[in-house]
Parts: structure tokens; sequence; C-alpha cells
């Protein structure tokens, strides 16, 4: 059964796109301080609103509470 993804604002596409493109580079995720340099959020509200609305469509998961458990989710690993 394949699922339909939600769409994303361009915001939240660039957010999600920096999240892949960082992995790859780096082997682990971005932080939210991370993703905030990235995009000059001067507050980490900001990317956290992003990520929020991304996590509530089905795009990105974290742990709460421990640092680098930012990844995109299983359903959307193939972009």
């Amino acid at each position: 059964m394949i699922c339909e993804r939600e769409r994303l604002t361009d915001k939240q596409q660039l957010v999600y796109e920096y999240v892949w493109q960082f992995r790859d580079r780096h082997g682990f995720c971005p932080t939210v301080r991370e993703i905030c340099r990235q995009f000059g959020y001067g507050s980490p509200n900001s990317a956290w609103g992003h990520m929020r609305a991304l996590r509530r469509k089905g795009w990105l998961t974290w742990e709460s509470g421990q640092s680098r458990t930012i990844r995109p989710t299983e359903a959307h690993s193939g972009k």
C-alpha cells in the first residue's frame, strides 16, 4: 500500500532537503542549532515550527531531549 505524502511548504521542503544533505555529507543529522544557522533563524522557535510541521506530516521524527536524533522517516527515505 502506497502512502500519499502530505505536501510541504517551500520552507518546509528546504528544511527537509537540508536534513538529507547534511546527513549525506556528515553521516549524521543536524541539530536544531545547525538548522538555525543554515537558514539564518535568530531563534530556535523558527526551526522548531518547521520541524513540528514536518513531524506532523510524517516527514521527520526525533527523540525529545536527545541531540542529533532528527531523522527523515522511513516512509519518505527515498526522497
